[in-house]
């Protein structure tokens, strides 16, 4: 068995590829101790020859799978069926592999399990590309690019800010797997393989990566960093109009698999054009949530909702608010529970359209009204016959945006 298995997805970009494969014939590490499983996701274009020629020189092998639109997450599946890695190290295809990058990925998990490596990356940056990146990659090696440009702030990577305010250590974050890109990142088979690997409902751009990387920290894998093992992102064109349209979708499918508040503030910001930094949006939803916990809502929720309503949801919700028959309720403290308790915020529901007669916003929300104001009265509109909100909410509402 080898040491790692670099598996790398593509699609009809052989030019790139034979860059990618060729920085991975450059490694320091013995070529016999890893190998390169290319996951071809029904490419048109010369692909299989590039990677047979590569293959006559070292361990490589070629898996195709038939062009059936974007399965990212199927092609990347099927690469790690294949290898057979002790380690599993996903690289992209117009990715430059550092000449340590095998080797940094390996010396990461030495010694250690239950961990997920995440590679730095330079020059990834799709909304703001470096300007000089064309040129310089064109003239010079990768690491003749890194020694010349590596601080500048529009080729570094684009979480070093926040790598750098945690020491390296993803797991100081609130949402260490917002940071988990698979253009370069390492895990063993067997905590791949306990979670089901990627979810391939992923059928665009994006989010097949932060959803398994959600699901490792929550199955107990810890992210850690390597800056040895870093790549660099040869530029190529991106359409980021299409980008953006994915990014809401994938809000969308990450909601649906995981209802609750991260999930819903990741869907409020991307889906309506917002791109603040999710982990500084959600520690404001935390700080709030914290600060409001010891609120009681149960006397104004009597007084607002009434007694003819037949259907009442409850968004802001107490932990002590004990919803009545035909009630059910939305509190954002995670240890909230009961039968008619949902832990959510209300910004996205799981409820059909008109599923409730009323819907009563607490004033435990007049916290958040100003930023996110606006969408939970667009999701109460859609969920209730009708609204009514605590006098402290009616100010002007807010937007994500």
């Amino acid at each position: 068995m080898v040491s790692v298995s670099v598996v790398i997805p593509t699609y009809n970009r052989a030019a790139l590829l034979r860059r990618t494969l060729a920085s991975l014939e450059a490694q320091t590490a013995p070529r016999d101790s890893f190998e390169i499983v290319v996951s071809d996701d029904g490419s048109h274009d010369d692909t299989r020859d590039v990677v047979m020629e590569f293959a006559a020189r070292g361990p490589v092998q070629y898996v195709f799978q038939p062009d059936e639109g974007y399965r990212a997450a199927a092609a990347r599946n099927a690469g790690a069926e294949a290898a057979d890695g002790e380690i599993l190290a996903f690289l992209d295809a117009g990715t430059l592999a550092a000449p340590g990058f095998v080797e940094g990925h390996r010396a990461a998990h030495q010694g250690r399990r239950r961990i997920s490596v995440i590679g730095y990356t330079y020059g990834y940056n799709p909304w703001q590309p470096s300007t000089e990146l064309p040129k310089l990659i064109g003239d010079h090696s990768a690491e003749e690019v890194v020694r010349m440009i590596g601080t500048d702030p529009g080729f570094r990577d684009m979480r070093d800010d926040t790598l750098v305010s945690v020491g390296d250590d993803p797991m100081r974050l609130l949402l260490p797997w917002m940071l988990f890109w698979t253009c370069n990142v390492s895990v063993r088979p067997e905590d791949f393989k306990a979670i089901g690997g990627f979810d391939e409902q992923f059928r665009h751009w994006g989010g097949e990566d932060l959803d398994l990387g959600y699901r490792l920290v929550r199955d107990g894998v810890r992210l850690v960093v390597s800056r040895d093992a870093w790549a660099l992102e040869m530029p190529h064109e991106r359409n980021l109009e299409y980008l953006s349209e994915c990014t809401a979708r994938n809000g969308e499918i990450l909601f649906g698999k995981y209802p609750v508040p991260v999930m819903e503030i990741y869907w409020g910001l991307y889906s309506n054009g917002c791109y603040d930094p999710l982990e500084d949006v959600y520690g404001e939803f935390v700080r709030w949530r914290d600060g409001s916990a010891g609120a009681s809502v149960a006397d104004e929720v009597a007084a607002l909702a009434g007694d003819a309503a037949r259907r009442v949801l409850v968004i802001g919700a107490d932990r002590s608010l004990a919803p009545a028959p035909g009630w059910e309720a939305l509190c954002p403290d995670e240890d909230a529970t009961g039968p008619r308790t949902r832990h959510g915020f209300g910004l996205r529901t799981p409820y059909a359209d008109g599923e409730f007669d009323v819907v009563v916003l607490t004033s435990r929300l007049a916290g958040v009204w100003p930023r996110w104001g606006r969408l939970l009265l667009r999701e109460a509109g859609r969920v209730g016959a009708s609204v009514v909100a605590a006098p402290a909410l009616r100010a002007e509402a807010g937007h994500a945006t």
